[in-house]
């Protein structure tokens, strides 16, 4: 057997010419050699499928991960899931492992006086309330910048409602600058486009009140011609 230790990480291409493919290459280029195995390799075959699924992250804040079990790191930040976890894997470990937590693929939405509303998916890991307004098209000229509301749900799914105000320099560093999943942004309008909808919903009943008076006038009109015509 061939044991390699102490790689760098991310040793070889993304894609091709990784380390182990190379190391394939050559085991397998010697007549005698028949198998390589990278990592667990031919351990693989003797489990189940379920068992070399990915780690999943459920709605109570848990992840199932192999030999450990199920974890809680709902309401932890990434270095303290990344603790945790090391702590947990140091009894089956000679050395200290490196942990890295990533999270992928959550969605956030922007609501309101933005030039796109709708729901967003992150592909990245982080994503703050400036560059999610910019995938929203940005603010239209009646969004207020110094009062965005930000709705988050946290892992006992209570609400809780943040202001911010984007014309502050220290919003760099609110707990409520960077998104978490399922946040929601709703970017309020200014007094004079909500005064201008108020407008438009009394110019609207207004004109309503004014048809259904103008239809009544005709029918009655007609009725009265019906009556006279048939006297």
């Amino acid at each position: 057997s061939c044991i390699i230790k102490g790689c760098p990480i991310g040793l070889g291409q993304p894609v091709f010419g990784k380390l182990h493919a190379a190391l394939g290459n050559a085991m397998l280029s010697i007549n005698a050699v028949k198998g390589f195995a990278n990592g667990e390799g031919f351990d693989n075959m003797a489990l189940r499928g379920s068992q070399q699924n990915d780690v999943f992250y459920n709605n109570e804040g848990n992840i199932d991960l192999p030999v450990l079990g199920t974890l809680h790191i709902g309401g932890l930040t990434k270095s303290e899931a990344e603790d945790l976890i090391r702590e947990k894997l140091k009894p089956y470990l000679r050395e200290t492992p490196i942990v890295t937590v990533r999270m992928t693929n959550y969605k956030i939405s922007v609501l309101g006086e933005v030039a796109r509303p709708g729901t967003f998916t992150v592909s990245h890991e982080k994503v703050n309330v400036l560059e999610a307004l910019a995938m929203a098209g940005d603010m239209t000229i009646w969004g207020m910048r110094n009062n965005v509301k930000l709705v988050r749900e946290d892992a006992t799914r209570k609400r809780e409602i943040v202001y911010l105000d984007l014309n502050d320099a220290d919003i760099v560093t609110s707990p409520y600058y960077y998104l978490q999943q399922n946040d929601i942004i709703y970017v309020q309008p200014n007094k004079n486009k909500a005064r201008q909808s108020t407008m438009d919903d009394k110019g609207l009943r207004m004109t309503s009140i004014f048809v259904s008076g103008g239809s009544l006038l005709v029918s009655l009109a007609s009725l009265i011609t019906s009556l006279i015509l048939f006297k």
